[in-house]
């Protein structure tokens, strides 16, 4: 029988709105859905598509910390935490590496 350990890893699009997201970022999709694998599709699809290639990388490895201000606009803040903070009232602050 197929173990499942890996099913993250090959990770798929299941809507319109991610299949966009990984248009625009391509193979780097996946790192992100297991990075991010706790949150909403939603808001993920809404941060990725604020990320731009080159602050991937450093997000990526903890250098920087994406959030969302009141306005759903992205912003980045360095840090190392594994932490990331939404500044809105509709997200709590999400702990990356939480397994719930």
């Amino acid at each position: 029988m197929a173990t499942e350990t890996k099913s993250e890893e090959h990770w798929v699009p299941k809507s319109p709105l991610e299949f966009e997201v990984a248009k625009r970022i391509g193979k780097n999709v996946r790192m992100l859905r297991l990075t991010w694998r706790n949150w909403t599709q939603d808001l993920f699809a809404i941060i990725v598509m604020g990320i731009n290639l080159e602050d991937l990388e450093k997000i990526e490895k903890g250098e920087l910390i994406p959030s969302l201000d009141s306005g759903s606009r992205l912003t980045l803040l360095t840090n190392t935490s594994p932490k990331v903070f939404l500044e809105t009232d509709m997200f709590p602050e999400v702990n990356l590496n939480a397994t719930s």
